[in-house]
């Protein structure tokens, strides 16, 4: 199947790998650290879990605003993924967070595109690597005044 790659990047922050997983698993809190991300809207109610319906409602630079449904695949203290698409295309995204010592930790960030979405997105994927980056940029922004932040 068809696989495009638009953004694996990652960045080291000066934050500890448990204090990332809480900040990157607050689901309802995204949007008021993440450049692009207007809101999350629920689908399904309760906490976050494997499963969980969800639309991200993003714009893309000075693009219009897309509203996403997404579904969470994995929900785990280290590694957070989420998607949509339908048969015959999928869009993934994760977060990977590598402990690198008690205040530093790596974080990883993949978004890829299967099948026919692959295709159909291609026009827009400097778009999403542009506001992919942003989440990462942010990630450094938040925790660099703290001290030996790089």
């Amino acid at each position: 199947m068809l696989r495009r790659t638009w953004i694996d990047y990652e960045v080291d922050v000066h934050a500890g790998a448990e204090e990332l997983g809480q900040l990157l698993g607050d689901l309802d809190g995204w949007p008021a650290w993440t450049p692009g991300l207007l809101r999350i809207e629920r689908v399904d109610e309760g906490p976050v879990r494997v499963g969980l319906r969800f639309r991200m409602v993003v714009r893309l630079g000075k693009g219009p605003t897309l509203t996403l449904p997404c579904e969470v695949y994995t929900w785990e203290a280290r590694r957070l993924e989420w998607g949509g698409g339908f048969v015959g295309g999928k869009v993934r995204h994760f977060f990977e967070i590598e402990p690198l010592g008690a205040e530093q930790s790596r974080v990883r960030q993949v978004e890829y595109a299967t099948g026919v979405l692959a295709l159909v997105a291609w026009p827009f994927e400097a778009h999403c690597h542009a506001h992919d980056r942003g989440w990462s940029d942010a990630l450094v922004e938040r925790f660099m005044g703290r001290a030996g932040s790089i």
